[in-house]
């Protein structure tokens, strides 16, 4: 028999915790009176819209709509009438943030242009009347298929993602977006998708994940079409509203091994602190998925516990007991199915930058305040390479930079609208889109960083040929040279239109494009050679030059200058 205990000292503590939360509200202890409630604003403002279907442009009727207030929480849930139309009234002055859905349709924030992006809030005053808060929705896609044993036999309970690619911080991380379990013929659905790329990952339901001593879960996935390597996984293309069939795939059976190694400091001198990442590498060398992190002990050593196989890079940064510069290394490491004992980094010193940001002396804008600005070298074929540092731009314009070796280009982060970086200057040339080779302990200084308030402007309108604005498609500025297609490129950008179908790229290179309205495209998607070529495909011609605005207007039809997805 299993006993039970009942913990009679912890019912005591909550029921104390109770009396203790009644006594401060209401204020009935000690003779102490309420405390005055803050007045409330009048509740005077409104709301109205509409919730549209995107690809008919008719009205959704029985949608829900959720009005949320930022600060207190507080919400307000209304439905759409036949007209698709939805009305909240009695509203206090504050910020909101509104959300749709419906069934068969892809759930959305109010001005929200993609699945993985975030909404705009709405500021409501006093009295006032908010109309034409419309929120198009889009048919809901899904993904269907079934997973098996190694053998080919049913699995049920697996846990299966739709996982999408995503940007943090310049990293490639994979995010899901929609959940699903298998049933006892091992058949999963994954339903009220948005149209896009997904990658599809599934988890044994024996492995209920192991914690580390950080008390991390470790999950072991397989990724379609039977793999743990993201590397060789395959991405399915779903189009707005259709169902992909037969994503089958067979579960692998993945054990874990542990990883453990040391940092050993090339000069042999004792290392005071340091860190170490593990990320799995994906198909263009960037990290996909979570990562893991470990201290590094007095001795150098550190282990990482419960790792699948897979391809890693490990990246490590560290410094001396003496002051100096830090200390960077990178590995790349191939876990197999046995634990690894020996894996050794060697840290180097990084190479050193140095120079000085000036404005242009064309620029007529208040300068931008310098310490709101910061400069970084991420690599050149847009991976993480050994890591990514920046540095704060000082009051009078310096900097100084110590960063990882490695084919790097230099950045500045934080601009406001419209500045942007015009040149790198190095030894009297303009490299600011030539690498630089950085070696261990070299020197690279008076490097001048120019920026610029003539920025280009690429403006533009979408609609379809009723003249109705087209908001949920991404537009994709893409250059007729091939040669800037590559992960991280400032000739390379992404923006969506607002809710009147306009939309606005700021700093483009002067330069030919191709402009192209995408459905299912985030960010996260422009580092695929085969996607850039289909948006390539699709794109209307324009010249860009530095301190003009091009104007180009897109009128879309089916099958027309769009990916259709």
């Amino acid at each position: 028999m299993v006993g039970y205990c009942y913990d009679l000292s912890a019912r005591l503590a909550r029921l104390t915790a109770i009396v203790i939360w009644i006594v401060a509200t209401t204020g009935a202890t000690l003779g102490q009176q309420p405390q005055p409630q803050t007045p409330r604003a009048p509740a005077t403002a409104s709301i109205t819209g509409r919730l549209l279907d995107t690809t008919t442009g008719q009205p959704i009727v029985g949608g829900v709509v959720v009005l949320r207030e930022v600060a207190s929480r507080d919400q307000r849930v209304v439905s759409t009438n036949d007209t698709g139309e939805f009305v909240i009234v009695d509203l206090p002055a504050a910020t909101y943030a509104l959300h749709a859905s419906a069934l068969g349709y892809v759930g959305r924030q109010y001005g929200q242009p993609h699945a993985l992006e975030q909404g705009v809030p709405i500021e409501l005053r006093n009295g006032e009347t908010r109309r034409q808060v419309d929120v198009p929705l889009r048919p809901g896609g899904a993904i269907a298929g079934r997973v098996t044993t190694q053998d080919g036999q049913p699995l049920a309970f697996a846990e299966i993602e739709a996982l999408r690619p995503r940007l943090e911080r310049r990293l490639r991380v994979l995010v899901p977006v929609g959940r699903a379990e298998s049933d006892a013929r091992g058949e999963f659905h994954i339903g009220g998708l948005p149209p896009g790329h997904y990658y599809i990952a599934a988890i044994d339901p024996a492995d209920e994940g192991t914690e580390d001593a950080t008390g991390q879960i470790h999950w072991a996935q397989t990724f379609y079409p039977g793999t743990a390597l993201p590397a060789a996984a395959v991405w399915v293309r779903l189009r707005s509203g259709a169902t992909l069939t037969a994503v089958n795939f067979p579960l692998l059976n993945l054990s874990r091994v542990s990883v453990r190694g040391r940092l050993i400091n090339s000069d042999d001198s004792t290392l005071s602190t340091g860190s170490i990442i593990m990320r799995r590498e994906s198909n263009e060398g960037l990290g996909l998925g979570t990562t893991d992190v470990a201290v590094v002990r007095p001795d150098g050593t550190f282990e990482f516990a419960n790792v699948s196989p897979g391809d890693y890079r490990l990246r490590a940064s560290a410094r001396t007991v003496r002051p100096g510069p830090p200390l960077f290394a990178s590995f790349h490491l191939e876990v197999e199915g046995v634990d690894i004992s020996n894996a050794v980094l060697f840290v180097n010193r990084g190479a050193d930058l140095a120079g000085q940001v000036e404005i242009a002396g064309s620029a007529t804008l208040p300068q931008p305040v310098m310490t709101d600005l910061w400069v970084s070298a991420p690599m050149a074929d847009g991976s993480m390479g050994s890591g990514l540092t920046r540095s704060q731009v000082l009051q009078n314009g310096s900097f100084r930079l110590a960063t990882p070796e490695g084919n790097r280009v230099i950045r500045v982060d934080g601009l406001p609208n419209p500045w942007s970086l015009e040149a790198v200057f190095y030894q009297g040339r303009n490299v600011i889109d030539v690498p630089f080779a950085l070696r261990s302990g070299e020197k690279r200084e008076r490097i001048r960083l120019v920026l610029t308030d003539r920025a280009s402007r690429l403006v533009g309108v979408v609609q379809d040929e009723d003249g109705n604005a087209v908001t949920d498609l991404a537009i994709v500025a893409l250059p007729v040279n091939s040669a800037f297609w590559r992960p991280g490129s400032r000739h390379v950008q992404l923006t969506y239109p607002d809710v009147s179908g306009r939309y606005e790229i700021v700093g483009l290179p002067a330069g030919v494009y191709l402009i192209a309205a995408v459905a299912g495209i985030s960010t996260g998607d422009l580092y695929d050679p085969a996607i850039l070529q289909e948006i390539a495909a699709a794109g209307t011609e324009a010249l860009v030059e530095v301190g003009a605005t091009t104007t180009v207007d897109l009128v879309l039809t089916f099958g027309g200058n769009q990916l259709a997805h």
